[in-house]
């Protein structure tokens, strides 16, 4: 039987923060779709990202690794026979890449995945499907599922209070069709902030999207998407936990976060000052302080991946810590 010994020590010293694995499955998809050849730099790999990358290629992109960047061809012509992609375990892969198969594929798209991918809900696409009459397959709701259409421009509807995965989805594929479209948000839209990261890949390689206060985005349709060379920023979920140990330690300096980033669980730095964590900022460092930090009320509804480590600074913080 393996054992692990784990002896406590407080945290010091540099670390730099992995990319962001949110904005690599966009820009992965976003460059895939362009006419032209782009280049992802700073990209780290793991299952859900390669399986991003595999999915573009099953429907015609041609992708080069290079060490942590990827040189990507944007597809040509979708593959006119029957394919298959194998999103594993990614949701995210999943809930994107159908809608742009539904858009651009010349034949039919079968998804699969492993573990509980399957059990992952996809009602608001079967919704839409029914109500275009497009024709697809599925096992009692859940995978394998087969599209084998073209989806049609116009009006959607899409609650706000489920995945914004949903809504990041069509806003890739929207604007490949021939109409103009329209998605309007039926209830307030929970984690903003991915749907800003959304459009703002999307207008990096030339998509033009208007937010109306996200109760509506209108799509122009016939767009192009254009290659370009795209760096992927520092991921501010992955940074949160070293910033809690920073603080309840002796301090780190945390090196690769961008400032200004539109990133929603950027809200850790909001949230830790609220908490009377201290930090500060020199170019493309941050240094977090070891501090004192007192319980607060906590509105995770647009940051549900800082949750765990929150729920940490709560515990070893003065007073009490509601997370609602």
């Amino acid at each position: 039987m393996n054992t692990v010994t784990i002896k406590p020590k407080q945290l010091s010293g540099e670390i730099r923060i992995p990319p962001s694995k949110s904005i690599s499955h966009r820009a992965i998809i976003a460059a895939a779709l362009s006419h032209g050849t782009s280049e992802i730099t700073n990209l780290m790999t793991s299952d859900d990202i390669q399986a991003t990358m595999e999915g573009m290629e099953a429907l015609g992109a041609q992708a080069e690794r290079k060490n942590s960047s990827l040189v990507i061809c944007g597809i040509r012509d979708s593959k006119g026979k029957p394919t298959t992609i194998n999103c594993r375990e990614s949701g995210s892969t999943l809930r994107f890449l159908i809608p742009i198969a539904a858009a651009i594929s010349n034949a039919s798209v079968t998804f699969t995945g492993s573990k509980r991918l399957g059990e992952r809900p996809l009602t608001p696409y079967y919704e839409l499907f029914n109500t275009q009459n497009f024709p697809y397959e599925t096992a009692n709701g859940k995978l394998p599922l087969q599209v084998k259409g073209r989806l049609k421009s116009g009006e959607f509807l899409l609650a706000g209070n489920i995945s914004s995965q949903f809504i990041t989805g069509l806003l890739f594929a929207l604007p490949l069709l021939k109409g103009d479209s329209v998605i309007h948000i039926t209830s307030v839209l929970e984690s903003k902030g991915y749907i800003d990261l959304t459009l703002d890949v999307l207008e990096s390689f030339g998509i033009k999207i208007s937010n109306r206060d996200y109760s509506a985005f209108y799509i122009p349709g016939s767009q192009k998407y254009i290659g370009r060379n795209y760096r992927i920023e520092s991921d501010y979920s992955q940074s949160a936990f070293w910033i809690v140990a920073g603080l309840i330690g002796n301090g780190l300096i945390l090196k690769g976060l961008n400032r200004d980033s539109l990133q929603g669980d950027k809200v850790i730095l909001d949230i830790i000052s609220k908490m009377g964590g201290r930090y500060s900022v020199e170019q493309d460092k941050m240094i977090v302080k070891p501090s004192c930090t007192k319980g607060t009320i906590i509105d995770a509804s647009h940051c549900p991946d800082l949750v765990p480590v929150l729920a940490v600074l709560g515990a070893v913080s003065k007073g009490s810590t509601k997370i609602v």
